[in-house]
């Protein structure tokens, strides 16, 4: 059985996909939740694509949900670092920079250079994942606070306002050390 290549070229809202099939390519545009996802399997197995290897680029939390809905479905999955794909676009002298040109690209650098699969974290490794960004948020947060300090006026009501987050925040940033210690 000849296993079909797919690239999915992530964004907030859409996955583009591009599949190389039996010779042929096709083209397809999903929204990037749930539903849509179902209607991307259902389109793989119209078009009589049993053994599928997807390949995306990791997009920070926008591809995650549809990389553990896809290996959950039983397709081979990976998830390449951008800049891989960026490297093998400038081998490939690509220029074009649409979606669809993208997807397609995607699925021909799965197709030449076999990324490794992907399987989703445990679930604790995510949860700690989640933690540490919730942390660095709130130490940017409280950077960016301390910050105002320096330019704050003399008076008194407007030291209060900017000294109350900074307090909140540094309970919240202890909070979160204490549970990624756990």
């Amino acid at each position: 059985m000849i296993q079909a290549i797919m690239g999915l070229d992530v964004s907030k809202h859409t996955l583009d996909a591009a599949l190389l099939h039996e010779g042929k390519t096709y083209y397809q545009v999903v929204q990037n939740d749930l539903s849509d996802f179902q209607q991307l399997s259902a389109w793989l197995k119209a078009n009589k694509c049993q053994q599928v290897h997807i390949c995306l680029e990791a997009t920070g939390q926008y591809g995650d949900e549809a990389a553990e809905y896809l290996y959950l479905e039983g397709y081979d999955v990976s998830v390449v670092n951008p800049a891989r794909i960026k490297a093998y676009a400038a081998s490939r002298l690509k220029r074009h920079k649409t979606d669809k040109a993208d997807a397609f690209l995607i699925a021909e650098f799965c197709q030449k250079e076999k990324p490794p699969l992907w399987s989703p974290p445990s679930p604790v490794f995510s949860a700690l994942k989640a933690l540490v960004h919730c942390l660095d948020d709130f130490m940017t947060m409280q950077q960016q606070e301390s910050n105002r300090t320096e330019f704050s006026s003399n008076d008194p009501l407007v030291e209060s306002v900017v000294i109350e987050p900074i307090a909140f925040m540094e309970a919240k940033i202890k909070m979160l050390r204490s549970a990624i210690h756990k």
